[in-house]
């Protein structure tokens, strides 16, 4: 009873104490007690006590305006004037602690004047950080004063008016019915989302580390962000579940790792949408989310760090919230146009979407959360945060399933197609030898039955099909060297990651193949399909090689590449040369032309490049120790041509290289000029 009345003679008081300060200086009245048991309590009479704010200049403190959680700097100090009456026969010892102020300067009040006190030190009042106690003698006043200075503008419910009244160190405070509910609400909140994003930190580095993508790394660097977030802010509330001692850092902390949190958002964002310049709503406002939570992240560390006296940090905790606000929402509605049926992105959207419309109500409310009637109070923000997260989890797991899909896939088509070929090229080698073995058996025989006449024409026939036979077989000689090179350029597409480029070329090398395949068996080509071979060829290479070179295809006008025929497998390993050795070590863009013509009833094919020339491969392949396989392809097509040329009176093969000069002697490429009988 008596303390009840204690409390409402405080609040009698302290309602005449919001006068001017200019007028007359409140002191806050307080009617001690000696505790009766050995506990902690939290002592509500502090809850109104008149402060202010001001300066303390030599053993004075100059006073500017009754104290304002809201408005005032933190290079300033807090004052509160307390009387401490004893009208008790004994002397009373009062031990007092506080989870949010540390009060660095206590004494007594000597005089009180008009926008002035007098400070002096006393034995009877003594503090250390957070804690303070008092003596009062019997029948008697103790005119003290308490100062601290604000670690935070922030003054969040949850910490307001935490002054406890002790008698052991080790107890646990004793809290009213709604204190413990929040407090256990909160504290199962915290740790179930620190422990959710700890857990999902750990997942996507290693996920960055075996996969090499770098929306893991940035997502990883979110999370990082996001933990330490929300462990400065579950300090708060685990001060207040254990053993006395101070809360950890100020508003500096909170409000750095929020702009940290939307810096590496933004990063994260671009990458899952693959934001480029492109689309400039989107770009330009991601690009500012990022720049002005950097900006005000630098801001509040030299604010603090320096104690910058135009800091203001109230006033640059709303102008922050403005701009991010508003660019949100522009992302949100530029992002909405243009997410695809990508199914990762729509998600990505969705959790983004639930974020933003938690964050709005949580900044928005003016007091708890809807639901403190319940059992237990929540923190609607760290609510959508967690939901965010476990939305993006769910949106980066399907795109880690996707990638190994996709990726066992195209290993699975690459062995197919290189089993296929292996098999083609084993069971047409033993058709060609037993095709050679029989006809030299049947031969034979023959020359033993028919006349010397009859067996001279034999002989001449055999010559004919034999000649065809080793074109085959130089043909095929080729095929496995142009079928290596193609799996290797399409392996390594595979190997980096690069999905969509390594399907391209495996739909163009498959398409290559088939071609290969359908005219491998026959010793000529039409030139409409030669064509197409080398373009499927070309588009390959240019994949392979990132657009390396530009090259064209060009046809005299009036020649039927329908009816005219050509040996296969003439043109291509030239191509496969300019590639590897004209273009190898070039620093612009290379092109190489093709032109077809009809000349003395043979076909006229003309290769140019803007290499560096045969001069200087060779000087590279040497440098190098490259392998030279341009001397070997050369070979095997004229040992085709000589082969050609057996059976020709007047249209022969033949084969002309010729290397380009400017004016300054300086090599500018080489022509190839082939001429070829028509079939």
């Amino acid at each position: 009873m008596i303390r009840i009345e204690k409390y409402i003679v405080a609040i009698i008081i302290t309602c005449f104490i919001t006068a001017n300060v200019s007028a007359n200086i409140s002191t806050n009245i307080y009617q001690v007690q000696q505790l009766q048991s050995i506990h902690t309590e939290l002592d509500t009479i502090y809850d109104h006590f008149q402060s202010y704010i001001g300066t303390i200049e030599n053993d004075s403190f100059i006073i500017e305006k009754p104290y304002n959680a809201t408005s005032y700097r933190l290079n300033k100090k807090i004052i509160t004037v307390v009387n401490y009456v004893n009208t008790s026969d004994t002397i009373i010892h009062l031990k007092f602690y506080s989870t949010l102020n540390k009060y660095n300067n206590v004494g007594e009040a000597d005089t009180i004047l008009p926008n002035k006190i007098v400070l002096k030190k006393s034995d009877y009042i003594k503090s250390n950080k957070q804690f303070f106690e008092i003596t009062i003698l019997p029948k008697s006043t103790l005119h003290t004063y308490l100062i601290h200075q604000p670690i935070s503008f922030k003054d969040y419910f949850v910490n307001k008016n935490s002054i406890y009244c002790y008698s052991n160190v080790f107890s646990f405070p004793t809290y009213n019915t709604n204190t413990n509910k929040r407090n256990f609400g909160f504290t199962l909140q915290y740790l179930f989302i620190l422990g959710m994003v700890l857990i999902m930190f750990i997942f996507y580095l290693l996920a960055f580390y075996y996969l090499k993508d770098k929306i893991y790394l940035y997502y990883t660097f979110y999370l990082l962000t996001t933990f330490c977030q929300i462990l400065y802010m579950a300090q708060y509330i685990f001060t207040k579940n254990i053993k006395m001692f101070n809360v950890i850092g100020n508003s500096a902390v909170d409000e750095s790792t929020k702009g940290l949190m939307i810096f590496f958002y933004s990063i994260f964002y671009q990458q899952a949408f693959r934001i480029t310049k492109n689309e400039k709503v989107i770009y330009y406002s991601t690009m500012a989310l990022k720049y002005f939570s950097l900006v005000y992240v630098g801001v509040i560390v030299l604010g603090h760090l320096f104690s910058i006296s135009f800091y203001n940090e109230p006033l640059i905790y709303s102008l922050y919230r403005i701009p991010i606000f508003f660019f949100s929402i522009v992302t949100l509605i530029a992002t909405y146009n243009i997410v695809n049926k990508n199914l990762f992105q729509r998600i990505i959207f969705s959790g983004s979407i639930v974020y933003t419309v938690f964050t709005a109500i949580s900044t928005l409310q003016k007091i708890n959360f809807p639901i403190k009637d319940f059992y237990v109070d929540v923190n609607i923000l760290y609510v959508g945060v967690a939901l965010e997260l476990i939305i993006f989890s769910v949106a980066l797991i399907i795109r880690i399933k996707d990638s190994f899909l996709a990726s066992e896939k195209l290993k699975d088509q690459l062995i197919f197609e290189l089993q296929q070929s292996e098999e083609f090229i084993k069971n047409e080698n033993t058709i060609l030898e037993e095709k050679v073995k029989e006809r030299v058996a049947e031969i034979e025989q023959q020359n033993l039955l028919i006349e010397d006449q009859k067996r001279l024409a034999l002989i001449q026939s055999f010559e004919k099909e034999k000649v065809e036979i080793q074109m085959q077989a130089l043909s095929s000689q080729m095929n496995p060297h142009f079928i290596f090179n193609c799996m290797n350029s399409i392996q390594h597409s595979i190997v980096t990651n690069d999905n969509e480029k390594a399907s391209s070329m495996l739909h163009n090398f498959a398409s290559l193949i088939r071609m290969v395949l359908e005219n491998s068996s026959e010793p000529d080509i039409s030139l409409d399909n030669e064509i197409l071979l080398l373009t499927t060829y070309l588009k390959l290479e240019q994949e392979r090689n990132n657009h390396l070179f530009d090259f064209d295809i060009k046809i005299e006008p009036g020649l039927s590449t329908d009816f005219v025929k050509i040996p296969i497998m003439m043109i291509q390993p030239f191509l496969e040369n300019v590639i590897w050795h004209a273009f190898k070590f070039i620093s612009y863009k290379g092109y190489v032309l093709v032109y077809f013509s009809f000349i003395n009833n043979m076909v006229h094919c003309e290769i140019t490049d803007n290499g560096i020339g045969r001069k200087k491969a060779e000087e590279y392949n040497l440098r190098y120790r490259t392998k030279n396989n341009k001397s070997i392809a050369i070979n095997i097509i004229q040992d085709r041509i000589n082969i050609l040329n057996q059976n020709a009176d007047v249209h022969k093969a033949s084969l002309q290289i010729v290397d380009l000069y400017n004016e300054q002697k300086k090599a500018t490429g080489t022509k190839i000029i082939i001429h070829l009988p028509v079939l």
